[in-house]
């Protein structure tokens, strides 16, 4: 008796959003219905892509129904693959800054101007909660190395970035830095610097010691980051869950692409590129990453001269670089 093969899963449901936001740097987030699954929590606009219909054309069909605005751009910030017990979901998300027209709700749903600070306040769906964090990054960050204990490099490059107008750093800590240790001497210090409005992204080595150690420290001034090659491991899976970004290094972007691509993992968190060059900006965006983490040289990481023309140059060089990027919509293959 001849066999019959397993029917295939179903394709997930195609959805798009949009993270909308303004020149103050507002973001519009609207309230589902109350009679919808989910219904009263907040979430991006957006909704489900006709059959063949592209994903920048449904955001644009999308955000005129329920909005009543026309986006003149948009460019693509995080690709979210969710499972639910009643369906899977495959969430491209969208940046709009340039539109006509006056958002509302449309349909009569209630929407909020919020900051970026603001959006942990209110509760999403959970397909929604990694957009929540995509959406607060800036588009590229400084990156540093602690090799050892030396939280006055840290803070002296908090203290420059903030002093520029960055309000988070990403630091690497070697294997030889106690993760919790670290964390209580910078939260003794940074009131004392003056740079407490300033939060960091550590990106560990140990994933499974990072997780046991910093998790109950960790607040909303502190996200854990983890590489890709470790967050595959096997001794890392269980506490994937506890990392709030995924760092991938330039040199394995083609590997962590397709392994998104396949569903590695349903829900990723925001990737972020580490490079040596804002260039790679172009490549993130494509390969979906929501930002970079900008190498900087360990002379330059405390020299207070060099930090405005640096960032000067690297801002001029990002805005060139997302001006590009605008209105190509691109997926992880």
């Amino acid at each position: 008796m001849p066999t019959t093969a397993p029917d295939p899963s179903p394709a997930p449901v195609h959805v798009v959003a949009a993270v909308i936001r303004s020149p103050a740097g507002e973001i519009l987030i609207a309230r589902r219905p109350g009679h919808v699954r989910e219904g009263g929590l907040w979430e991006f606009p957006g909704g489900k892509c006709e059959p063949d219909e592209s994903a920048i054309d449904a955001l644009r069909r999308e955000l005129n129904e329920e909005l009543g605005i026309n986006i003149q751009s948009a460019m693509p910030l995080i690709q979210v693959r969710h499972h639910y017990d009643y369906l899977d979901l495959l969430l491209d998300v969208f940046v709009v800054e340039r539109w006509h027209g006056e958002a509302h709700g449309r349909e009569g749903q209630e929407v909020r101007w919020v900051s970026a600070a603001e959006l942990g306040h209110y509760e999403f769906p959970a397909a929604n909660r990694p957009i929540v964090l995509a959406a607060s990054l800036p588009r590229w960050m400084p990156r540093i190395t602690l090799r050892k204990s030396a939280i006055a490099d840290v803070l002296e490059v908090m203290r420059h970035a903030r002093g520029n107008g960055l309000r988070k750093i990403v630091v690497e800590l070697a294997s030889t830095v106690d993760p919790a240790a670290f964390l209580k001497e910078l939260a003794a210090r940074k009131v004392e610097l003056d740079v407490a409005d300033c939060s960091v992204v550590l990106d560990v080595h140990d994933a499974g010691a990072a997780c046991d150690d910093v998790s109950p420290m960790t607040s909303s001034s502190v996200q854990m980051a983890v590489s890709f090659k470790r967050y595959l491991m096997p001794d890392a899976a269980e506490n994937n869950q506890k990392f709030a970004l995924l760092m991938v290094d330039s040199s394995n972007i083609e590997h962590a692409a397709e392994a998104f691509a396949q569903g590695a993992l349903l829900t990723a968190p925001p990737r972020v590129m580490i490079t040596d060059d804002v260039a790679a900006l172009t490549e993130a965006v494509a390969r979906g990453c929501s930002a970079i983490a900008l190498n900087l040289p360990e002379p330059l990481a405390t020299q207070a001269d060099a930090w405005s023309e640096t960032i000067r140059e690297v801002d001029a060089r990002v805005a060139d670089v997302l001006n590009g990027c605008c209105q190509i919509p691109q997926h992880c293959s």
